[in-house]
C-alpha cells in the first residue's frame, strides 16, 4: 500500500468553495471501493455535526484555502446520528483489524459512509466505506480477541491477510455452476 503524498493530498486546515462556505480538512484517507484518495472534512458553519468524504480529484479546483480559520464559534461534534455501526474494533473478513471512528457523508451524493482506521498487520491508513457493505465485511471483536491478534507475528499475519484476500477475490471472479 502507498501512503499519501504532498501532492496526492489536501493540506489539513481550512478551505472554501466557491460559495463562500468553510470548510475544514480533518484527514485523508482511501476510498474501499477503488482505493482511490479521499478528504475527510466537516462543514464549519453547518450545524450537523457530520463528518464528510469528498474525493481528492478535483479538490483543489472546487476548494480555495483560507489561511485562518474564521471566529465562527466551535463546530459541532464529530459523532453523527446516523445509524450503526457503533464505534469500536472490527475484523474484516480477511482478517485485518480495524477502528471504526465514526459514520459520515459523502459529499458528492449524500450516501452514508462508515470512516475507519486500519489498526492491524499493515500500516495505518483511514479509510471509507459505504454504510450498506459494512455489516458483511466486519465483525466487533473484544479487547482480549485484538490483544490476541496484535501478539501475532506481524509479517506472518500480514501473509494471512493477504492470503485471504486472494482466496476472496478468485472466489468472486469464478462464475457460479447451477
Amino acid at each position: 500500500m502507498t501512503t499519501l503524498t504532498a501532492l496526492s493530498q489536501a493540506t489539513l486546515g481550512y478551505y472554501a468553495d466557491a460559495d463562500g462556505d468553510i470548510v475544514q480538512v480533518l484527514r485523508n484517507a482511501r476510498s474501499s471501493v477503488d482505493a482511490s484518495p479521499v478528504v475527510l472534512f466537516e462543514r464549519v458553519m453547518a450545524a450537523d455535526g457530520l463528518l464528510w468524504a469528498a474525493p481528492l480529484a478535483g479538490w483543489h479546483e472546487r476548494y480555495s484555502r483560507v489561511d485562518a480559520r474564521p471566529d465562527w464559534g466551535g463546530t459541532q461534534a464529530r459523532v453523527s446520528a446516523l445509524p450503526e455501526p457503533a464505534r469500536g474494533i472490527c475484523r474484516h473478513t480477511d482478517g485485518g483489524i480495524y477502528e471504526v471512528l465514526c459514520v459520515g457523508k459523502n459529499a458528492l451524493d449524500g450516501s452514508s459512509l462508515v470512516i475507519y482506521e486500519h489498526l492491524w498487520p499493515f500500516e495505518t491508513h483511514t479509510w471509507t466505506r459505504p454504510h450498506g457493505e459494512w455489516a458483511e465485511r466486519f465483525t466487533p471483536i473484544t479487547a482480549h480477541q485484538y490483544n490476541l491478534a496484535v501478539s501475532q507475528d506481524r509479517t506472518e499475519a500480514q501473509l494471512m491477510v493477504n492470503a485471504a484476500k486472494q482466496l476472496r477475490k478468485n472466489k468472486a471472479a469464478k462464475p457460479k455452476r447451477k
